[in-house]
């Protein structure tokens, strides 16, 4: 009996949540058609969408920038990315679908990530800029479903529990035939 009780929570325990990546590719910030995703996302699945990485960008001599913000010798990365830009009309930094994005608090470590509700398609990614002829780099882009885990389709979970409770009768059937 005890056995079978093992084997019940063996068969019931819930595996570590592992994040389950979708996508990863680096984002072009060197024009603004940006980055398109291989994956479609589900249609109304969340996802996390990081942004990573830093790269060179002009503004009023060299600076690094990231998703979200910006610093050169003369300015720190305390600033919410750049101002409205009238060059383009928005705040320049990371944006998802035509949309700028608010990638949060500036992260000393340049990982920045939002949720973002699948539409049934792929998602372009792409950095919101007044001259990208000076941009140099990219950034890494990675796409996670956000609830860490895979969907099981229904059809493997009936078969998984089937198994589980053609083992436990198995099981059962061997005691008895034993006594």
């Amino acid at each position: 009996m005890k056995f079978l009780a093992g084997l019940l929570v063996a068969t019931f325990t819930a595996f570590p949540a592992h994040a389950v990546v979708v996508d990863m590719f680096n984002l072009n910030v060197l024009s603004s058609a940006g980055t398109t995703s291989s994956a479609t996302l589900s249609n109304g699945i969340d996802y996390i969408v990081t942004i990573s990485g830093t790269f060179n960008i002009n503004c009023s001599g060299p600076c690094d920038a990231d998703a979200e913000y910006y610093v050169s010798s003369s300015m720190s990365y305390d600033r919410t990315g750049f101002s409205n830009d009238p060059n383009v009309g928005q705040e320049i930094g990371v944006g998802i679908n035509g949309a700028d994005i608010g990638w949060g608090p500036f992260a000393p470590s340049h990982i920045y990530s939002s949720i973002f509700s699948g539409l049934g398609s792929t998602i372009n990614v792409f950095y919101q800029d007044s001259n990208y002829g000076d941009n140099v780099g990219d950034l890494q882009v990675k796409i996670e479903l956000a609830n860490g885990v895979a969907p099981i389709p229904l059809p493997a979970a009936a078969w998984l529990l089937l198994t589980g409770l053609a083992g436990i009768a198995g099981v059962r059937r061997l005691k008895r035939k034993a006594a």
